[in-house]
């Protein structure tokens, strides 16, 4: 039987809250804009940061504005599929035999 660790009075570490901010990055097609949820370290109006995209950080993103503290960003994923399994859209289709 294993033996649980005691913390020895140390403060469990918080998890870090977020912001949601708006960005926007100068292209050379002209400006890019973007909402993100941000660590609220990192959610300070006019601080610049990198963004991670598919497998690649982009540089320049300067934050634009930044909402209200919100312990963990909405999953839309999960919002997305009870949505179609609450309306019936995650059914298989029927094909017609004619």
């Amino acid at each position: 039987m294993k033996k649980k660790k005691k913390n020895k009075g140390k403060p469990k570490p918080k998890k870090p809250q977020f912001r949601q901010c708006v960005l926007h990055r100068l292209t050379d097609d002209g400006e890019a804009q973007l909402t993100s949820y941000l660590p609220e370290k990192y959610a300070v109006v006019d601080k610049v940061v990198k963004l991670r995209g598919n497998a690649s950080w982009t540089d320049g993103w300067v934050v634009k504005s930044a909402g209200e503290l919100v312990d963990e960003p909405p999953d839309y994923r999960k919002a997305i599929r009870k949505h179609r399994k609450n309306t019936g859209d995650d059914t298989p289709k029927v094909k017609d035999e004619d």
